[in-house]
């Protein structure tokens, strides 16, 4: 990726209507073949914006983060793509786990951990 800032991402993320994007919820079912499709049409440029197309796993069409976790496996897996023979040429296809919203990210981590406290057994105490 050309280095895009948390902003650009951020940016790219919130435009609704960019065809430098997409974004998808989960990696389940027929969406590993829908990765595939953006990649190549992001690779091949036809709007000619010669900027990176970004794709963007665990977000809703919204925008909204869905909660899934981008795990080291999910990584691989896509990282893994670019190298499998499914996209012909090979594309240049970086993988990169960004946070972009670390005080939303934050507020997760908290309520789980709160969960966990309140979870616990007294006797514990």
């Amino acid at each position: 990726m050309d280095d895009l800032s948390i902003n650009a991402l951020l940016s790219l993320l919130r435009d609704l209507e960019s065809d430098r994007v997409e974004r998808k919820e989960s990696f389940r079912g027929d969406v590993p073949k829908k990765v595939r499709q953006a990649a190549c049409a992001f690779a091949n440029d036809l709007p000619g914006h010669n900027a990176p197309g970004v794709l963007f796993i665990g977000a809703r069409d919204d925008g909204t983060a869905s909660g899934l976790d981008i795990s080291d496996r999910l990584l691989l897996a896509l990282a893994d793509m670019k190298t499998d023979g499914n996209i012909l040429p090979l594309p240049v296809l970086p993988v990169e786990k960004r946070i972009l919203d670390a005080k939303k990210d934050f507020q997760k981590l908290a309520d789980r951990i709160m969960r966990q406290m309140t979870r616990q057994d007294p006797s514990e105490a």
